[in-house]
């Protein structure tokens, strides 16, 4: 349980000792619309969770020999030279969508997840 201004109560997933939660995705895409990016250091563990999580999701997805209806790669956001608040809310919405069919492709039970909380449907 974490109790910080940068995070919200609650409980903190950590993905390779990066973190993300609402707050925190809200506060990336105010700085990713400013232009290219060049984030503060501060919101360097958010956008590499999102973009582990991306890679994690896309590696279980080939394990588990799953299509997702709709996908992004890591690559496509490495390559990617302009961002918005709209392009992270779509990647993000892509990213909620993938792991909730992933867990209900691996026999998850539906009512137990949250589409707004893809680290914790993996857990």
């Amino acid at each position: 349980m974490v109790n910080d201004s940068d995070l919200q109560k609650g409980l903190r997933i950590a993905i390779r000792q990066s973190y993300i939660n609402e707050k925190l995705r809200a506060k990336l895409a105010v700085q990713l619309s400013n232009g290219p990016i060049s984030l503060p250091l501060d919101l360097h563990p958010p956008f590499a969770a999102f973009t582990n999580t991306l890679q994690l999701v896309h590696l279980l997805s080939v394990i588990f020999n799953f299509r997702p209806p709709e996908s992004l790669s890591h690559h496509d956001l490495c390559i990617r030279d302009r961002w918005s608040k709209e392009s992270l809310g779509r990647d993000w919405s892509t990213l909620c969508d993938a792991v909730l069919y992933l867990c209900v492709f691996v026999g998850m039970n539906p009512s137990k997840l949250k589409y707004v909380e893809p680290h914790q449907n993996l857990i």
